[in-house]
């Protein structure tokens, strides 16, 4: 449907990915957990292919969840949720008394009308363990058909009609009043893998099957992407370009706009920040009152590979430490940290993408003391900090409520305590944070 990512190593990386994830499953037991169903569209009952028709207004799609999903695949379904939310002006609500709303359930297999249809639509789960299976019947439910059902698809694969079971080749049809953003995208989970509903393969399934049993072929140009195809590790660039093109981008976080160096937000030293990079840039300005190890640590999904990078700079804006996110584990959460020992001064963090691909990261920077700027009028250090300090503390207000830091200064969860006021007393006078 959309413009594919570029660079040929990740098309590999991805590759052999996928071509891993699917002999775990044509070799696993059938079951919830290991067997991967792929989507069986239902019939729709009105034709559908556009965006246009059957958007849902404002993005708002409001939901109801079945009481046969467990409370742990709820929460699976929340988390693909707000995912989605990241990527576009979409927002997934809880349905109050709207009449078009979809209601997901536990199912035997995965399947969802496309669009929005005006009543109760029923959005069918099997494989909970898999978030971009979610994701991709969620998207169903947007407004997104297949990508190979593209009218266009004709000039990227070849479709082998004679492979697929009986009962499954209108997964397959054109659409040819679709509309499409970008050229068609090998990556895009969207798309099903060479092999799904082959005769050579189980009943409604998808396997490891050989070239001469796929259903679905690349054309010669292409054929690099054979295993690529039937990506769910993760969304790719054109997924999200085509739901901004359709829905417009996600409100950024709350510190944007901070761009630029010059732009840069404040953040304070402390717990974790939940962020988004909805944009190429993002600069924190960090005030350190003392000689102290300065630390940034961040942490976002596998878009982050190969596309991230987190820099540390002085007050004059060079890179003193840069630092690239990994996944040591292989728990698909990449993390990088990047420190420095550093003096009294001011500093910037710069998380910088370097593909149009973002989404939703945290931000740790320690150490774990909060601003010096108790009252958080952006004047530090002043007598106000220390006045405000102490009238919370002993009960009263704070100057610039409600926008003033919590007493528990040195975040050590003990609050209140004496140990906070000296914590302030100390940095306030140029010491560091215990």
């Amino acid at each position: 449907m959309i413009a594919m990512n570029s660079k040929v190593i990740l098309a590999f990386v991805l590759a052999a990915a996928a071509s891993t994830l699917r002999a775990q499953v044509s070799s696993a037991p059938i079951e919830h957990e290991d067997h991967i169903e792929p989507c069986n569209l239902p019939f729709q009952f009105e034709d559908r292919s556009t965006w246009a028709a059957n958007l849902w207004p404002s993005g708002i799609v409001p939901y109801t969840v079945n009481a046969n999903v467990t409370s742990g695949n709820a929460a699976l379904l929340r988390a693909a949720m707000d995912e989605l939310e990241s990527y576009a002006n979409i927002q997934f609500v809880p349905r109050t008394n709207q009449s078009a709303y979809i209601m997901v359930q536990n199912s035997t297999g995965n399947n969802s009308s496309v669009g929005r249809t005006g009543g109760q639509q029923t959005v069918n789960l099997f494989n909970w363990t898999y978030n971009y299976i979610i994701c991709h019947e969620l998207m169903h439910a947007l407004g997104v058909w297949h990508e190979q059902q593209r009218p266009d698809r004709g000039s990227y694969v070849t479709i082998n009609t004679g492979n697929i079971q009986a009962g499954y080749s209108g997964n397959f049809s054109i659409r040819n009043t679709a509309t499409t953003v970008g050229p068609f995208d090998f990556e895009s989970i969207m798309l099903y893998d060479g092999c799904a509903f082959s005769n050579c393969c189980g009943a409604g399934s998808s396997c490891g099957c050989a070239l001469s049993c796929s259903t679905m072929q690349c054309l010669p140009a292409y054929a690099q992407y054979q295993n690529t195809m039937g990506n769910r590790l993760y969304i790719s660039e054109g997924d999200k370009a085509g739901l901004v093109a359709r829905y417009g981008a996600p409100p950024d976080d709350q510190y944007e706009n901070n761009d630029t160096q010059a732009t840069a937000s404040n953040l304070w030293a402390g717990p974790s920040e939940n962020l988004i990079l909805g944009d190429d840039d993002d600069w924190f300005r960090v005030p350190v009152s003392a000689t102290t190890t300065l630390s940034a640590t961040y942490s976002g999904a596998s878009w982050s590979y190969l596309n991230v990078v987190l820099t540390l700079h002085n007050a004059s804006g060079a890179v003193i430490q840069t630092a690239y996110p990994s996944d040591s584990d292989f728990d698909g959460n990449y993390t990088a940290t990047a420190t420095r020992v550093v003096a009294a001064g001011t500093y910037y963090i710069h998380v910088h993408r370097g593909a149009t691909l973002g989404g939703p990261y945290t931000l740790t920077v320690s150490p774990n003391c909060d601003s010096i700027d108790f009252n958080n009028d952006g004047l530090y250090p002043d007598t106000a900090d220390i006045d405000d300090m102490l009238s919370v503390f002993s009960g009263g207000s704070c100057s610039n409520a409600p926008n003033c830091h919590d007493i528990d200064f040195n975040n050590d969860g003990l609050y209140p305590d004496t140990a906070d006021i000296d914590q302030l007393l100390l940095a306030f006078s140029g010491g560091g944070c215990l």
